[in-house]
């Protein structure tokens, strides 16, 4: 999935319904700007979480952290899901956990974000390796 960003404010979004969960979720105010991401610049997906209904993209971000940002923000340019992904919630219990739609390790371990932005060596090999299979299915 190839995504492009085309917004970087809250107050530029439509759904008047996500706006005060999205404020929460990111703490920022609704006039802040979102500036993890340039404008007009294209991102592959990683993975895709939700937090109280909004989807996340999982993307690496201009210096090659491992980020998630709203899918609000983004434009889709490839909506094709990658052949490496699964759904899943992140430690298995859907009653109390988040969704996560991505390769199988990361889908079944809540963690496994926060262990590759930790450099745990287990969990960077693996994301890695798929992301250098994502990157070529999605060039």
């Amino acid at each position: 999935m190839n995504i492009k960003c085309i917004k970087n404010r809250i107050n530029q979004m439509n759904n008047e319904e996500v706006i005060p969960s999205l404020c929460e979720i990111l703490g920022k105010h609704i006039d802040e700007e979102i500036d993890w991401f340039e404008l007009g610049q294209e991102y592959i997906v990683y993975a895709i979480t939700f937090h109280k209904n909004i989807p996340f993209f999982c993307v690496l971000d201009e210096v090659g952290s491992l980020m998630e940002t709203c899918a609000y923000f983004y434009e889709v340019i490839d909506g094709r899901f990658s052949r490496y992904w699964q759904f899943g919630y992140m430690s298995g219990n859907q009653e109390s956990d988040t969704p996560c739609i991505a390769f199988k390790e990361w889908a079944e371990d809540m963690m496994f974000h926060e262990k590759v932005l930790d450099d745990y060596p287990k969990e960077v090999e693996i994301f890695s390796r798929y992301k250098k299979l994502m990157d070529e299915e999605f060039d």
